[in-house]
């Protein structure tokens, strides 16, 4: 089976869930046997090289960015165009790749949605011609139902099931100012049918898209997140001090904040007096001033010293930052669709604590290793914490549970089978 993976390159700036689902997904398809490719759209695949087949980027970022703002009546030379998709360029857009909002991209997005009807219609005839004459596909895979601009040309033009995974598109929607959002959650429901399949990470996640998208729950499997358990070793938890970790993009959006609150109340208590913060994920231009005030507010409660703040975020070392710790705990604002970090933190034995809401408590249920709490409730958050801090043998009894558990449920084996199953269906064998 030949199947085309429509992938948005990552900056690799910060910590994200999504881009380690692609990754990895790519990884467990080849293993499986599938002749895989993929196809990078905005930034070139700068790590994780889990494809040996070479693809052009597609709506390389610079051009598809400055067509955007131009007239439409100004077109772009193709030999600038070709300037500025060169790797040095696009390098440089990866390393700014974190400083974009949903709000600064809302017409663009709309305009991405439109496919043939939006500006970006010469990238999309492009982008369909190479798949037809170089790639010839027996499927189509999208990363993200953001991309769905190019669904319908590509069941017109290539006449093969066209798929598309689910995770966390509300949040980049829902940021956008009404009016903006309404356009893309109508876009997105009139492209969705081009798609004969949807991959949701999460049975939250798939009731919530079904009614975003207007799709019947039957268009829409359940696969759960894999990752790589091989390389994640499990840590002995016999830290001491106790170490609190956080494993995301350092912003207000994920609770680093709260996290650092809740930090400040453990640590006056007696028995975790000696308590450390370790955080990494990376962060952007936005979110400098939270770091800064939080560390102001460390430094005001005499704490400065006790918290490690990993930068520049490095994909590699997460496995080694996940062996230091006694907890994890990313206390999200919003409903997380799967919450990958659950599960990179299980594998390495490191219990986690993590707000009930979206499918956290789903991913918390299947694993058992580890605690939620109400999100409106801090003093929740704090008990939570505290008796797996203060008893790093509960920790590490929970932590081996949720190991076990992830490593019968959560493989990239695992994954890859049932995203082969939604395949076959597609393709109707």
């Amino acid at each position: 089976m030949k199947v085309a993976f429509l992938i948005p390159g990552s900056g690799d700036t910060f910590y994200c869930g999504n881009c380690l689902r692609d990754y990895n997904f790519a990884e467990a398809l080849q293993n499986q046997g599938l002749d895989l490719f993929q196809i990078p759209l905005y930034l070139p695949l700068f790590s994780y090289p889990a494809s040996l087949t070479r693809s052009p980027v597609f709506y390389g970022a610079v051009s598809l960015y400055l067509t955007h703002k131009l007239p439409k009546r100004i077109r772009l030379p193709g030999w600038i165009k070709k300037l500025l998709n060169s790797k040095p360029l696009l390098a440089l857009a990866a390393r700014m790749a974190g400083t974009t909002r949903a709000k600064d991209l809302e017409t663009l997005t709309i305009s991405m949605l439109k496919g043939e009807q939006g500006k970006q219609n010469r990238e999309l005839e492009n982008l369909i011609a190479y798949l037809k004459t170089k790639v010839k596909p027996d499927l189509v895979h999208i990363s993200n139902a953001l991309l769905l601009g190019v669904s319908r040309l590509l069941k017109q033009e290539l006449n093969v099931p066209v798929i598309c995974s689910l995770q966390d598109e509300h949040t980049w929607v829902e940021v956008m100012r009404p009016q903006y959002a309404q356009k893309v959650w109508k876009l997105l429901s009139n492209k969705a049918q081009y798609v004969d399949r949807f991959i949701a990470v999460s049975h939250f996640y798939k009731k919530l898209m079904a009614k975003r998208l207007a799709v019947h729950s039957s268009k829409i499997d359940v696969v759960y997140n894999g990752v790589h358990t091989s390389l994640y070793k499990q840590t002995g938890l016999k830290n001491n001090p106790p170490v609190l970790g956080f494993l995301s993009r350092i912003s207000s959006a994920t609770g680093f904040d709260t996290l650092v609150s809740a930090f400040i109340e453990l640590k006056h208590k007696p028995q975790l007096a000696e308590l450390k913060l370790y955080a990494t994920g990376g962060y952007n231009h936005d979110d400098k001033p939270l770091i800064k005030r939080m560390l102001k507010k460390l430094k005001k409660h005499g704490f400065h010293n006790d918290i490690k703040i990993f930068t520049p975020f490095d994909p590699g070392q997460r496995f080694a930052f996940l062996s230091s710790l006694t907890v994890l705990c990313v206390p999200l604002a919003f409903p997380e669709a799967f919450g990958i970090f659950i599960i990179e933190s299980l594998a390495s034995g490191v219990p986690v604590v993590v707000p009930e809401s979206g499918a956290c408590g789903e991913i918390i249920k299947a694993t058992a290793g580890g605690y939620t709490y109400n999100p409106a409730r801090f003093d929740e958050l704090v008990q939570r914490l505290e008796p797996l801090l203060a008893h790093p043998e509960q920790a590490q009894k929970l932590g081996g549970i949720g190991r076990k558990n992830v490593l019968k449920k959560f493989s990239l084996d695992t994954m890859a089978s049932q995203i082969v199953e939604v395949y076959h269906t597609a393709l109707g064998r």
